[in-house]
């Protein structure tokens, strides 16, 4: 079962997408705030992040700070932001975020980027895992 982690920003709310993730197959954790997220990143290290914390700041230091640890920059990023902004949208995307869903956002969508990213990484996964193979291979076939 992939694992997603939910960093969300408001504690009064429930992130309204859990039931569907869940019954799509994903193990969700939810975290309120960037502090517990990062750790919960770094400690799980979840398939997926998804970023809603409703603050455009918040946001991008919460990428700054996943950029910086070497054990969650390379775990595909979402983040979902009410700021419709193109600039903040633009400062997200070259952070590191690999999408930017703007509220409202439709469930399918959702589950449709979650799976590309999760699809890419199966791919390349399996790519190197090929050169892996093919390398040892010709190492194998030289010393014969």
């Amino acid at each position: 079962m992939k694992k997603i982690l939910l960093i969300h920003g408001n504690p009064e709310q429930n992130f309204e997408f859990q039931n569907i993730l869940e019954s799509a197959g994903f193990n969700t954790y939810i975290t309120v705030g960037e502090t517990d997220g990062l750790k919960i990143a770094d400690r799980y290290m979840p398939d997926i992040m998804i970023c809603d914390l409703d603050n455009n700041e918040k946001e991008l230091g919460v990428i700054k700070k996943l950029n910086e640890n070497s054990s969650t920059e390379c775990i595909p990023l979402l983040v979902i932001t009410s700021t419709p902004n193109n600039a903040h949208i633009r400062a997200v995307m070259e952070l590191g975020a690999d999408d930017v869903l703007v509220k409202p956002i439709i469930c399918e969508s959702l589950l449709r980027s979650i799976n590309k990213r999760l699809r890419k990484i199966e791919v390349l996964r399996e790519h190197l895992t090929d050169k892996i193979i093919s390398t040892e291979n010709a190492f194998s076939n030289q010393s014969k």
